[in-house]
């Protein structure tokens, strides 16, 4: 419709206050081949003015060789004032951080000499306005060059005959714009130059675009989502530094600065220290210790190692940074949480073991095997001994002692600071700690859907502290539902089964057995045989989308629930929720690509000054394409598990007047253990309803509310009974071992109401 002359004198004599920069931002989604840049009704009106359909090729619209046009020779006419400037800057000078792209290797044959070996400018990665120093545009220039189609390395050589440029400097090129990375390394003949700039790349935690995450996954296998947390691909570093050889990569190394305009490519350069064993052991554990340095952490399990006691040593040390972080924030305890696994994932690397579970179990294991010695008397003066014993109830660990066969309370004072005494102590730390982590390992194990081979099994049984956690958990073999207790694979039928040693197993969900029928099966016989199991399991909550929801993107169920934001995120960020600025409280499941997210109009790094806030649903989303997922195609172990945490945050952290315990599914699984416990005790005068239980005493009858605990008599008043917790602990069987304190609490005022005439204490005699 207008003329090339008239569109440039619309650039240059324009409205706007900075014609250049609008008219550089509406050409870069032409010039870059990236349309969406234009946004989608700017998209949808130049279809529409050209006629065509929705499906068509943008590319193939007259307008963008008309924009091709008008901005080559745009660009060519600033580059001639621009490559002449001295200090002092040009009447284009505060545009060139606006200009997409410049093509040509004549054009970076230019670029080099007008900088004269300056230092290339690492601000032009955020494109600053307001700086127009000559270093600065120039490095802007740099940074957008290309080559031309269809030049290569003879057009280098040839633009490069009549000047001098050092080996140094083309690495620095290299490093700050990829696109010049094959040519570069044609022309210096190294081999090896691409695998070795890719790889700082990659192990930095920094955005990259599709075209260099296509390019990195040639080389590794490694999902970038790993690289950039803190993932090593050891092969791909041995085989570029065996390519390049140390002087080269050296030269890489003190170039990568120029990878990005912040420090993040220190992280890929402490890899590259650690793997060439540049680091010492302890003075690595003590800046890691001091500093809380996650990178650091990430290479320490990088560093050569020695042997089997040097591997458990370095797993050890990692978990007890990952315990540490329990004292500080959710935020930074998350992170320190992500790079611990990658600290442990990278220790596995080194090890020569690809399956991190594997790897931990492996551990796990030999951790114990180390310390067996304390579980036999060992002596320590005046016919004293000494031993670690553990409980058959509940699996605790305790140091025993005994004086010439008979046992003592504790370790006589004169001994406490005796080094057997503390490496005793040490020891049973040590185990405590282990036997949290298996817990939570097996936990994991059955919301991830980890597979087990019953030689591995097999294995973990005899160990002194995962046994007691496998042998009492249900396992499904296909769809088929077995146990190991006593040592035996059978299922609800009674039917043995035979198991090759290959054979795998996953630790059974509660979904599992409601979906193949046998959920009621294990909770009776978890209570006819008193069996503890080591986390809740089959007696775990569960949730299913109602009919409701199945048709919704959102879960509306707690909808309403005002909740106080210190006591969410602490009580969540042991489920592997996070608080992010953007998007609230997050928990993330990469294996699966899905991404749970609770809503709340709540500011998540402090607590509401004015009001608690309150819940408004739980959506979920894809993690690629962030898409919203209707709550169907939600995998239904995870939707249960997300709307148990947010269950428990509702009763943890409720802010109304209404009791915290109250929640739904709560008082549904305490009514399934006291049924249970009541036929247990053979106990005929109580029954239940929906949100009570109902006891026909000899003095009154009462109600006994499943989610306060609160007590009243029927046709009286409220009854106010004092729990002591630590008096009932062990004496009431809960079948798990980290027990509900509230559930014991109602328990035990069932079995003392339901036998009321046995109440001899003067005050509840009162009231009653």
């Amino acid at each position: 419709l207008i003329s090339r002359d008239e569109v440039y004198q619309m650039i240059f004599e324009g409205d706007t206050r900075q014609p250049l920069s609008v008219s550089f931002r509406l050409m870069a989604p032409f010039i870059l081949e990236k349309p969406t840049y234009l946004g989608y009704d700017a998209r949808t009106a130049v279809r529409k003015f050209f006629d065509a359909p929705d499906g068509s090729s943008f590319w193939k619209l007259p307008i963008n060789k008309s924009v091709q046009e008008v901005y080559w020779p745009l660009v060519d006419m600033i580059l001639k004032v621009e490559l002449k400037r001295s200090e002092q800057s040009t009447i284009f000078s505060q545009y060139i951080p606006k200009i997409p792209a410049v093509r040509g290797t004549q054009v970076l044959v230019d670029l080099l000499i007008a900088l004269n070996g300056a230092r290339l400018d690492r601000d032009a990665y955020y494109g600053l306005s307001g700086n127009e120093s000559k270093s600065y545009c120039l490095s802007c220039l740099l940074h957008v060059s290309e080559p031309a189609p269809g030049e290569d390395v003879e057009t280098l050589r040839e633009c490069l005959k009549d000047h001098s440029v050092s080996d140094e400097r083309l690495i620095e090129v290299a490093m700050f714009n990829d696109h010049w990375i094959p040519i570069i390394e044609a022309y210096l003949g190294w081999k090896g130059l691409a695998k070795g700039i890719y790889y700082f790349a990659a192990h930095m935690d920094e955005d990259l675009s599709e075209r260099q995450q296509s390019i990195i996954a040639r080389y590794t296998p490694i999902p970038i989502e790993d690289l950039n947390h803190g993932a090593m691909d050891i092969r791909w570093f041995r085989e570029a530094y065996d390519l390049l050889g140390e002087d080269h990569f050296n030269l890489l190394y003190q170039s990568a600065k120029y990878l990005a305009a912040s420090n993040k490519h220190t992280r890929a350069r402490k890899y590259a220290d650690a793997m060439n064993g540049k680091f010492d052991i302890k003075e690595t554990e003590r800046e890691i210790k001091d500093k809380r340095n996650k990178d650091l952490l990430m290479a320490y399990g990088l560093i050569p190692l020695k042997d089997q006691d040097d591997i458990a040593h370095r797993y050890a040390f990692i978990q007890d940074f990952r315990k540490e972080s329990k004292s500080f924030g959710g935020q930074r305890q998350a992170s320190e949480a992500i790079a611990a696994d990658m600290a442990i994932k990278n220790l596995a690397s080194n090890a020569g073991v690809e399956d991190v579970t594997r790897f931990i179990m492996r551990m796990e294991a030999q951790i114990t095997d180390s310390l067996d010695k304390f579980f036999s008397w060992t002596a320590l003066g005046d016919d004293i001994e000494l031993r670690i014993a553990q409980s058959d109830e509940d699996y605790s660990l305790s140091i025993e002692c005994q004086k010439s066969g008979k046992p003592l309370k504790s370790v006589p004072s004169k001994y406490k600071k005796d080094p057997t005494v503390i490496s005793f102590r040490e020891a049973l730390k040590s185990l405590r700690e282990q036997f949290s982590r298996t817990k939570r390992m097996c936990e994991e194990f059955m919301e991830n859907g980890t597979e087990l081979t019953i030689d591995e099994l097999q294995v973990l049984l005899g160990n002194r502290i995962a046994g007691p956690v496998l042998s009492k958990i249900v396992y499904l073999l296909g769809d088929k539902s077995i146990h190991y207790f006593e040592h035996a694979f059978d299922n609800p039928q009674g039917i043995k089964f035979r198991l090759s040693a290959d054979a795998k197993l996953r630790i059974a969900h509660p979904y599992d057995l409601y979906k193949n029928g046998d959920w009621a099966f294990y909770q009776k016989y978890i209570f006819d045989h008193q069996i503890k199991q080591p986390f809740r399991q089959v007696f775990r909550e569960l949730y299913l989308l109602t009919d409701e929801e199945r048709e919704m993107i959102y879960s509306l169920r707690f909808a309403g629930n005002q909740i106080k934001t210190r006591q969410t995120v602490g009580c969540l960020k042991g489920r592997r929720w996070g608080a992010s600025y953007e998007d609230g409280l997050q928990k993330i499941y990469y294996r699966e690509n899905i991404i749970a997210t609770i809503y709340a109009e709540a500011d998540w790094f402090s607590p509401s000054d004015i009001e608690p806030p309150t819940l408004e649903y739980v959506v979920f989303f894809d993690r690629e394409t962030h898409e919203e997922l209707e709550l169907q195609e939600v995998p239904p172990i995870i939707f249960s598990e997300v709307m148990r945490d947010v269950d428990m945050a509702v009763s943890v952290a409720h802010a109304g007047d209404v009791d915290p315990e109250t929640s739904h599914s709560t008082i549904e699984m305490r009514k399934i253990i006291a049924e249970y416990n009541v036929q247990l005790f053979g106990l005929k005068n109580v029954s239940f309803d929906a949100r009570h239980a109902r006891i026909k005493g000899k003095r009154a009858s009462y109600t006994i509310h499943l989610g306060s605990g609160t007590i009243f008599e029927i046709g009286g008043s409220h009854i106010a009974v004092l729990p002591v917790h630590s008096q009932h602990k062990g004496r009431l069987f809960l079948p798990f071992i980290d027990e509900d304190p509230k559930t014991a609490e109602i328990m035990s005022k069932i079995l003392l109401f339901a036998n009321d005439m046995k109440i001899k204490d003067p005050y509840i005699l009162r009231q009653l």
